[in-house]
């Protein structure tokens, strides 16, 4: 397979098929037809296996159809994409990505704070490779799409104005989709030199792989890569402790508690919960106490959350298949009399606490 596809209308119908019987797929009623219906079978033939329709407007993007997003969503084929491109002719095109690809999406615009966070993070892990950009803007916002081993390995906010996007979590905007805002410069690629390409679908392969100090560096990152645990009932025992939550451990799952709520009426409870439950867990690896406990009470605000839109058996699986998996893959020392970070201590001190087993 080449290793990308022209994409502007003119190029591709030089480059499309035109057996006899069969016209090239921009021909036809070209005035009912959008960016899905011109391109998406070009996006499938450059390796994206994610091609979905999409709505655009001055509200927002939204997927067209149910099922192919999320954690739990289903890659398309060639037939789905085909009756996809027949049933909404008029729709733009997103790319939910694979599990090897993760995007940068940096706001800059407004009051966005895309441009300084990136810069932290620039002086945190050193100079960002440049790498393919699907964008509209010119004042630096995209996404930014690397190579990785498991971009759901990643949190989805590691700094404000910069949001993960990965093939668990939302989808990509491209070319030749039209901005939703009146007069707003449409979709486009931009190369790796800085140069727009208007002609031409990427590969999933000819984008950059993430330099190491920030493949480990982001928040998430290091999850997916820690050794997992010999014992198959460590989980299990963690999640069943009966530890009352130390003070450090209570502020955090009183903030992802608040932050998962939130969540829950716009569709990112699960990617809450799931951030929420490696920072918990994070207390847990530096000696605080009673972690396993705010993680179960953690699932049961994310059932709450979703409940209008889940089933509690669905939305209680999900959860625990995700909270099982993390701490099977950390290595967390069961906590000791006396033992914990200072606040655990003093507090043990003052108020006798103790731990409780169940």
């Amino acid at each position: 397979m080449a290793a990308g596809r022209p994409s502007d209308e003119r190029t591709a119908m030089s480059s499309l098929s035109t057996e006899k019987g069969t016209p090239p797929r921009n021909v036809g009623a070209r005035p009912k037809r959008g960016p899905f219906a011109m391109a998406a079978l070009d996006y499938l033939d450059a390796g994206w296996p994610g091609v979905i329709p999409i709505s655009v407007t001055a509200d927002g993007k939204r997927p067209l159809v149910k099922g192919f997003t999320g954690h739990d969503g289903a890659y398309p084929d060639r037939a789905q994409v085909e009756e996809w491109i027949r049933e909404y002719p008029r729709a733009s095109i997103g790319l939910r990505l694979p599990t090897t690809i993760l995007g940068l999406d940096v706001d800059c615009y407004e009051d966005k704070a895309g441009r300084e966070s990136l810069a932290l993070l620039i002086g945190r892990f050193g100079p960002l490779q440049p790498t393919w950009i699907s964008t509209s803007r010119t004042d630096g916002s995209g996404i930014r799409l690397f190579r990785v081993p498991d971009s759901n390995a990643y949190q989805a906010n590691p700094e404000p104005g910069i949001e993960t996007i990965r093939a668990c979590h939302r989808f990509v905007t491209v070319a030749p989709t039209r901005h939703g805002r009146e007069g707003h410069p449409p979709y486009v690629w931009v190369d790796p030199e800085r140069r727009e390409r208007r002609d031409y679908i990427p590969s999933p392969e000819e984008l950059t792989t993430l330099a190491a100090p920030w493949a480990v560096g982001l928040p998430g990152a290091m999850v997916g890569s820690r050794a997992r645990v010999t014992d198959p009932q460590a989980a299990t025992g963690f999640l069943s402790g009966r530890d009352d939550p130390c003070p450090v451990v209570a502020a955090t799952y009183s903030a992802w508690r608040r932050t998962v709520k939130a969540a829950g009426a716009n569709g990112g409870a699960y990617d809450a919960a799931r951030d929420g439950v490696h920072a918990l867990l994070g207390d847990a690896e530096q000696g605080h106490r009673g972690a396993g406990r705010a993680v179960v009470s953690l699932g049961l605000v994310y059932i709450t959350a979703v409940s209008d839109r889940r089933a509690a058996s669905v939305a209680r699986a999900e959860f625990h298949r995700h909270a099982t998996g993390e701490v099977e893959k950390r290595r967390i020392p069961q906590p000791q009399k006396g033992s914990g970070c200072k606040a655990c201590r003093e507090a043990e001190a003052l108020n006798g606490w103790s731990v409780r087993r169940a």
